[in-house]
C-alpha cells in the first residue's frame, strides 16, 4: 500500500466517519434541547418520556462525539504511524449497531435511567420501563466498550511499534533519554497516554456490565453496590475525559499549521500529561464524596486527585498553545479559531469540575455539574471536532470560510455559554439535578435556559448543514 493510497484512504475514512457522527450529534443533541425545553415550561412531557430522552441525549451525544473525535485523532496520528483501516471500520461497524440498539431501548423500551446505569436500577424501574430495555441498554455500553477498546489498542501497539512503549509514554524525555528532535510528537505521546488510560477504565466498565447481565440471569447473584459504584464512575469519569484528551492531540498536531511554528515534545509536556494520567484515575471519586460508607482515605484521594486532574495537561496545554500563535502571524480562520475556542472552553469547564469538587457539598448533586460537563463538552470537545472537520475540507477540498461558517460558530457559541451558565447560575443555588420537574422557583433558570439552548440547535444545524456542502469538493472521499 503506497503512502499516497494510505493517506487519501484514512482521510476519507475520517471524512465519512466524521459526517455520519456529526449528524447524530446534532440528531441526540436535539433530544436533551427537547427535554430542556419541558423543564422550561414551554412545552410538557411526562416524566419518563423526559428520563428516556434525557437517556439518549446524554449517551448518544457522548457516543457520537467520542466516535467522531477518535476517527480525526486518529486521522491526525496517521501522519506518524501506521495504523490500521480494518479495525477503524470494525470500530465504527460496532458502534453502529450500538446507535440502533440505544434508540430501541429508550423509545420502544422506555429505557430511562440515565449514563449511569446504577445496580439494580436497570432491572428494578417500578414499571418504568421494559426489563429487556434495560438488558439491551448494558449491551449498548459493551458495544461502546469493544469498539473503543479495538481502535485503542491500535493506537498503543501501532506507536509502540514505531517509537518504542517508554518513548510512546514520553517516559525517555522524562529520563534524559529522548530530545524535542528525537521524541515522538506530542500527537503520539498523548494519544498513548490517552489510550492506556481509556482502555484501563474500559475494563472497569465491563466488568459493571458483565457483573449486572448475570444478574439478571440469576437474582440471587450478589453485588456489592458500592463496588460496582466506583467502576461505573470510574469508568464512565474517565472515559468522557479521554474524548478531550483525544481533542488536545488533535490540536497539537494541527494548530501549529496554522501558526507556522512547531509543537515540539519536551519533558514539560511529557511530565504534565504522564501527571494528567494519574490524577484522572482518581478524579472520578469526587462522583462518591457523598457517600458517607466510603473509606476516609478513598474521599481524600478523590479530592486531591479531583484538583490536580484539572490542572497540568490543561495549563500546559493552554500556555503552549497561547506561545504558538503570539504574534505568529497566523491567519484566523473558521478551523483554528474552533481549536482555540474549544481549548477555551476545556480551561473553564475543567476549573468549574474543581469548584464542584471543592464545595462538593453545595455544588455536586445540582445543577452545577451538567454546567461543569457540558461547557467542555459543548463549548470545548464539539469545538475541536468541528475544527477537524473544517480543516480537513481545508486541506484536502479547497475549502474557503463564508458568512454562514462564522455565523455557525458564534452562534453555537454564544448559546453553548448561555446554556452552560443557566445550568451551573442555578446550581449555586441549589437547584437538583435528574428532575423532570424544577423545583418552586427554580423554573426560571430553565425557562431562560431553553432560549439558548435553541440557539444552539440553529448554529448546529448551519455547521453540519456547511459542512456537508465543504464535505462535496473532498476528493480523498470518492477512493475512500
Amino acid at each position: 500500500m503506497t503512502d499516497s493510497f494510505y493517506q487519501r484512504r484514512t482521510a476519507g475514512i475520517a471524512l465519512g466517519i466524521g459526517a455520519i457522527t456529526i449528524v447524530l450529534y446534532g440528531a441526540t443533541l436535539f433530544f436533551g434541547v427537547i427535554a430542556r425545553t419541558s423543564q422550561g415550561g414551554f412545552i410538557e412531557l411526562r416524566p419518563d418520556v423526559l428520563y428516556e430522552f434525557v437517556t439518549l441525549h446524554s449517551v448518544g451525544v457522548a457516543g457520537s462525539l467520542m466516535t467522531g473525535v477518535t476517527a480525526l485523532m486518529w486521522y491526525a496520528l496517521s501522519k506518524h504511524v501506521r495504523l490500521s483501516m480494518n479495525l477503524m471500520l470494525i470500530m465504527f461497524g460496532i458502534i453502529g449497531a450500538a446507535v440502533v440498539s440505544l434508540l430501541v431501548c429508550t423509545l420502544m423500551g422506555y429505557y430511562g435511567s440515565g449514563w449511569t446505569y446504577l445496580y439494580p436500577l436497570p432491572f428494578k424501574s417500578a414499571g418504568a420501563w421494559d426489563e429487556w430495555a434495560g438488558a439491551l441498554y448494558l449491551l449498548v455500553i459493551m458495544c461502546v466498550i469493544i469498539a473503543m477498546f479495538i481502535a485503542w489498542c491500535d493506537v498503543v501497539v501501532s506507536c509502540s511499534r514505531k517509537y518504542g512503549f517508554a518513548s510512546s509514554m514520553g517516559w525517555n524525555l522524562i529520563w534524559g533519554n529522548d530530545t524535542p528532535d528525537t521524541a515522538p510528537p506530542p500527537v503520539v505521546i498523548i494519544s498513548t497516554i490517552t489510550a492506556l488510560c481509556g482502555i484501563m477504565a474500559l475494563f472497569s466498565g465491563s466488568i459493571t456490565v458483565v457483573q449486572q447481565l448475570i444478574y439478571w440471569a440469576n437474582p440471587s447473584y450478589y453485588i456489592d453496590y458500592l463496588f460496582i459504584k466506583n467502576l461505573i464512575y470510574y469508568f464512565g469519569h474517565i472515559l468522557m475525559n479521554m474524548v478531550m484528551y483525544m481533542c488536545a492531540a488533535i490540536v497539537y498536531e494541527l494548530l501549529p499549521r496554522y501558526a507556522g511554528r512547531p509543537w515540539k515534545s519536551n519533558k514539560i509536556v511529557a511530565i504534565s500529561w504522564n501527571t494528567a494520567f494519574i490524577a484522572v484515575t482518581l478524579a472520578y471519586l469526587h462522583h462518591l464524596l457523598q457517600d458517607f460508607v466510603q473509606p476516609l482515605a478513598f474521599q481524600v484521594i478523590g479530592v486531591f486527585g479531583s484538583y490536580m486532574a484539572a490542572f497540568p495537561a490543561t495549563v500546559v496545554t493552554i500556555i503552549g498553545s497561547l506561545i504558538l500563535v503570539y504574534r505568529s502571524g497566523m491567519k484566523w480562520s473558521v478551523a483554528p479559531l474552533y481549536f482555540f475556542l474549544g481549548l477555551m472552553g476545556w480551561a473553564i469547564g475543567g476549573f468549574a469540575a474543581v469548584m464542584d469538587a471543592g464545595f462538593n457539598q453545595q455544588f455536586h448533586n445540582t445543577m452545577f455539574v451538567p454546567g461543569h460537563f457540558h461547557t467542555y463538552l459543548l463549548a470545548g470537545a464539539s469545538f475541536v471536532f468541528v475544527g477537524a472537520l473544517y480543516h480537513l475540507t481545508e486541506e484536502l477540498g479547497g475549502c474557503t470560510d463564508t458568512f454562514e461558517d462564522r455565523v455557525g460558530l458564534w452562534t453555537w457559541l454564544i448559546g453553548a455559554y448561555g446554556v452552560t451558565a443557566m445550568f451551573m447560575y442555578s446550581g449555586i443555588f441549589g437547584t437538583p439535578r435528574r428532575y423532570a420537574v424544577q423545583m418552586p422557583g427554580t423554573e426560571v433558570y430553565s425557562t431562560i435556559a431553553v432560549y439558548f439552548a435553541w440557539i444552539v440547535v440553529f448554529g448546529v444545524t448551519m455547521v453540519i448543514a456547511r459542512y456537508l456542502t465543504r464535505l462535496q469538493r473532498v476528493k480523498p472521499l470518492r477512493g475512500w
